[in-house]
């Protein structure tokens, strides 16, 4: 099931639009940030970087949403291992009423003047409130050949000091990518292209989905097309993408040559079978002339099949131009008239017919002439199949299904939906036209149902009928 769903997917046009489209994002983001990013830290000097890091570290500490993060810097490694490589390290850091010192003490905190009025309009904000929109001061020191750095910022009461100096050389670090600094970092620089990747997903979206509308109207139009109904059925061609629209004319252009091809067959089986009635009465009524004698007999035989022929074409060609079935059919009363009907054609092959009904009656709308012949086929191909003493059951169960098995040789599977066609017989050699169950198919059509076959558990041949 899953599997399914993957491969529909798979398959989809919006699917495949996102994921090309965050294919593209990837390797955007990569080119845009990553690398560049990448090539930056290698082109840097690592005392530079060492320095850079060291700031990131307590700033970051001192400036954060989480003010006891002053407290942690004293377990910070990044720090340990500068001091480690760094024996002039240190550093002091003040903020509210939290502070912490490593080495010697702060050498700049009471020489500057930090109430001098240029460091107070720095701190202006447009929130005095939002201490997370105000600047810090910095500044750098060298006394010695030693830099010290200072940061200074106030709000809301709260002062806050940095000072650290003695980074004089280098400490290698196993930087990573995914550090919550870095990851700012990225986003600041390539949120306008995620931005833009996801205006193209959505507008790419609705014009998918658009067109996707436009296309299940055609396959709704498709899907309710019926090969057997007469008269100009096309797929709609307003409102179809410009790309898609050829395939549609297409499409028409061959269903138009089918209905063509459909009419002039029906056409001509129509009038073969009819314009054969007047010679086949000729005929029998010059048979009927002649005297009596083994050839006549047989001559009479082949003419009876000749009719039966003629009256199976001609009732097929009817239920194919036919449309609507305003009438209301008792199934059950149906399957009664046809055991009546088929009782001399069973006694002379000595086959019973049974009928079971699991409910008095049950109506449907249909035809109730054509719903007879269906299931009279039915029963004579199953008499057709028996041998002496066999039984044929004819059901009617409380959903409608009517069915009809015998206890004949059953049908090889992969026969099953050949038998249904015109001059179809199964084996080759027996007798008839191979109309009969083509009948009973076209009469399920025309009800807007279907028939099936399987074989039953005991042996034999089972068809159904579900309206």
């Amino acid at each position: 099931m899953k599997l399914g769903r993957l491969t529909r997917w798979r398959r989809s046009l919006l699917a495949q639009t996102t994921a090309l489209t965050m294919i593209f994002l990837v390797f955007a983001f990569v080119y845009v940030a990553v690398i560049p990013y990448l090539k930056y830290l290698d082109a840097r000097d690592p005392l530079d970087r060492t320095r850079s890091l060291v700031g990131r570290e307590i700033v970051g500490a001192v400036y954060g949403a989480d003010a006891q993060a002053v407290d942690r810097l004293g377990d910070s490694d990044l720090l340990a291992k500068v001091a480690a490589a760094n024996p002039g390290f240190r550093y002091y850091v003040h903020r509210g009423d939290r502070s912490i010192q490593f080495g010697d003490a702060p050498k700049w905190r009471e020489a500057i003047d930090f109430s001098h009025p240029e460091l107070e309009s720095f701190f202006e904000t447009v929130d005095p409130e939002d201490c997370a929109t105000r600047g810090f001061w910095s500044g750098k020191f060298d006394d010695d050949g030693v830099t010290t750095h200072v940061y200074y910022r106030e709000c809301n009461g709260e002062k806050s000091y940095i000072e650290y100096a003695g980074v004089a050389h280098p400490t290698e670090f196993n930087e990573s990518i995914f550090r919550v600094d870095r990851l700012l970092f990225f986003w600041n620089i390539s949120k306008e292209l995620f931005a833009a990747a996801l205006v193209f997903i959505l507008i790419a979206g609705v014009v998918l989905l658009l067109a996707t509308k436009s296309l299940r109207r055609v396959a709704r139009v498709a899907e309710s097309i019926d090969a057997g109904r007469r008269g100009r059925q096309l797929l709609p061609e307003e409102g179809i993408p410009t790309e898609v629209l050829p395939l549609v004319r297409a499409i028409n252009q061959m269903v138009l040559r089918l209905q063509e091809n459909q009419e002039q067959q029906h056409f001509f089986l129509a009038a073969a079978a009819h314009e054969m009635r007047t010679p086949m009465t000729i005929l029998r009524t010059r048979l009927e002339e002649l005297p009596d004698s083994s050839v006549k007999r047989e001559l009479r035989d082949d003419m009876r099949r000749m009719a039966v022929l003629v009256e199976q074409l001609l009732r097929l060609m009817s239920i194919q131009g036919r449309d609507g079935l305003p009438d209301e059919v008792d199934l059950v009363k149906v399957a009664r008239a046809v055991v009546a009907d088929r009782a001399p054609l069973a006694i002379e092959r000595e086959v019973e017919v049974e009928l079971q009904a699991d409910v008095d009656e049950h109506v449907v709308k249909g035809d109730e002439s054509l719903l007879h012949v269906a299931i009279a086929n039915l029963v004579d191909n199953a008499v057709s199949f028996s041998n002496a003493g066999d039984t044929v059951l004819i059901r009617v169960d409380r959903a409608g299904i009517v069915s009809v098995q015998d206890q004949g040789p059953g049908v090889v599977a992969t026969e099953a939906e050949l038998i249904f066609e015109p001059f179809a017989k199964r084996p080759p050699n027996r007798k008839g036209h191979g109309l009969g169950l083509a009948i009973v198919k076209a009469v399920m059509s025309l009800h807007g149902g279907k028939v099936s076959i399987d074989n039953a558990a005991g042996g034999g041949a089972r068809f159904a009928l579900q309206l």
